[in-house]
């Protein structure tokens, strides 16, 4: 049987924290890590990377409907722990803990990993008879897919005409292309519905593309940065309106992710002081090119 108390001082890096066990339902005679969410929500991602100790805990009985425990009070320690020596073994023997299991004991810091819930994407179509249906041709999954910096991107929709052409399904076909070989961030002739998660204390490289772009937040906090050094901090439910400009993203957040939804139209070439701007990715990995 393995120990939770063994298991949580192993994994887990973050700030201060104490928490009831008695919030937590039980299984096979183990509390089932429901305080794996709450921990990663307090997971420090600066340079300074305390590590769990755990201080009171008292050991798991049989289950019950309503189990009793003591407080597990948590504090940082300055060095990170040794490798729980039987971890190799733990994913095949208790599967109720095997999405604890990693090849490392680095923090879990990404957001489209469980942080942030699953986007659900819902395409209308006709019936042959002119009534209004969900369109079946795809997954109602739009799927978060990470970038080599540890942001996100889930790729909800695109068209490639304007006006668009749906005469049957023509734009959903188009679209569907797109979800094994990603554009750019811009498609020249058409638009693009595009998902974005930012991992806590995440600044992205400044960037601009040749587009006029409505990015609005979904989940947590972010601050639009741009290249004069101006910025806004931006709440859930509030829209930025880029047109053109060099800029970055901050998640300000040290604990939470961060969700925006953009909506990117191409536009005519735009000058500025007598020169024409191009897009530019900067540091930008893991995206091409705009089409």
């Amino acid at each position: 049987m393995y120990d939770s108390r063994q298991i949580l001082r192993d994994r887990f890096p973050f700030s201060e924290f104490s928490a009831p066990l008695n919030q937590f339902e039980m299984m096979n005679g183990k509390v089932v890590l429901k305080l794996y969410e709450l921990m990663q929500r307090l997971i420090n991602t600066t340079d300074r990377k305390p590590w769990v100790k755990v201080f009171t805990d008292t050991k798991c009985g049989e289950p019950r409907t309503r189990p009793r425990f003591k407080h597990v009070k948590l504090k940082m320690s300055p060095t990170p722990p040794k490798a729980y020596p039987h971890h190799n073994s733990l994913q095949s023997s208790n599967s109720s803990f095997s999405h604890l299991q990693t090849s490392s004991l680095s923090p879990v810091t990404m957001t489209h990993e469980g942080k942030l819930p699953p986007i659900h994407r819902y395409i209308t179509t006709h019936r042959p008879d002119g009534k209004a249906i969900f369109s079946t041709e795809l997954s109602e999954n739009s799927i978060m897919k990470p970038l080599p910096d540890n942001m996100a991107f889930a790729l909800s929709y695109t068209t490639q005409t304007f006006p668009v052409d749906m005469s049957s399904d023509k734009d959903v076909g188009q679209y569907s292309k797109y979800l094994d070989n990603a554009p750019g961030l811009v498609l020249s002739s058409g638009t693009v519905l595009r998902h974005v998660d930012f991992p806590p204390g995440m600044t992205c490289a400044m960037h601009r593309t040749v587009s006029l772009d409505y990015g609005i937040v979904l989940e947590g906090v972010v601050e639009c940065v741009l290249d004069s050094g101006e910025t806004r901090r931006l709440a859930r439910g509030d829209v930025c309106i880029q047109r053109g400009t060099m800029h970055a993203w901050r998640n300000t957040s040290e604990t939470e992710g961060c969700r925006m939804v953009f909506v990117l139209q191409p536009c005519e070439p735009l000058e500025v002081g007598g020169n024409t701007l191009v897009e530019e990715l900067g540091t930008t990995v893991g995206i091409r090119s705009s089409d």
